[in-house]
């Protein structure tokens, strides 16, 4: 299936050009993460796309398996930057762009959110904000940030039941996740998306293993250099899934 918002959106004006998947994982950073980051953005480069987001797990789960837990925080930002900063010096010496996101999980249940718009910075100067809920979270960073609810109808991993999607607290959903090895429900979340189209909508492999690698995709009329051109594309919606 390939739903082109270009068309959507534009009427079928030909205006992408670049190529890039914005839900992918680490092994350095996300304790489920089976590929080194440099491994990641060499695969990409070779498969024609023209950069990559980080999304590491940016969650209570990854952090308390780290010595520093609650002793250290600059020193578990740097840990948990680990894989985003050795894929952004690879995507350096290849020409690709390496954009800093984070996979925010809320501690109240199994619900992912997808976070751009963020730097080191942000990751620094916002100590353990991942104990947030969703709600406390972007009445926080809301106006700054972008969420994307991920996999938005991908089953409760202990109930089995679908997470229930928050509208009021996220700004669009992932239409699409690449990752056959769960049941995304991609379909309902198209579906979702079409009856409520002034959301924004975006499309990922959600890769931890080499068999997820580019398994989506989207395309972009500029290059993104960084996760706050990122937000300015997606605002703008002049992009492109491949799904």
């Amino acid at each position: 299936m390939y739903y082109n918002l270009v068309e959507y959106f534009y009427g079928g004006r030909d205006v992408v050009l670049f190529k890039y998947d914005l839900h992918v994982h680490t092994m350095e950073s996300s304790l489920c993460g089976r590929m080194y980051a440099e491994d990641i953005v060499e695969y990409y480069h070779r498969e024609g796309y023209q950069g990559l987001a980080i999304t590491d797990h940016f969650s209570e789960v990854f952090f308390r398996e780290q010595p520093e837990y609650k002793k250290n925080w600059a020193a578990l930002a740097d840990r948990f930057l680990k894989g985003y900063r050795a894929a952004a010096r690879r995507g350096a010496t290849l020409g690709m762009d390496v954009i800093l996101g984070l996979e925010f999980r809320s501690p109240d249940s199994d619900r992912d959110t997808l976070v751009f718009g963020v730097d080191e910075d942000f990751v620094y100067k916002n100590a353990y904000s991942y104990e947030m809920g969703l709600e406390r979270f972007y009445k926080r960073f809301g106006t700054e940030l972008l969420l994307i609810a991920a996999h938005p109808f991908r089953p409760d991993r202990q109930t089995g039941r679908p997470c229930k999607l928050l509208p009021r607290f996220i700004h669009g959903i992932e239409v699409f996740n690449g990752n056959t090895r769960h049941d995304s429900r991609n379909q309902q979340a198209l579906d979702y998306f079409c009856a409520h189209s002034n959301i924004v909508c975006v499309s990922g492999s959600d890769a931890h293993r080499p068999l997820d690698l580019c398994t989506a995709y989207m395309k972009f009329n500029a290059r993104i250099r960084d996760s706050a051109a990122l937000v300015a594309a997606l605002k703008g919606r002049d992009y492109e899934l491949g799904l």
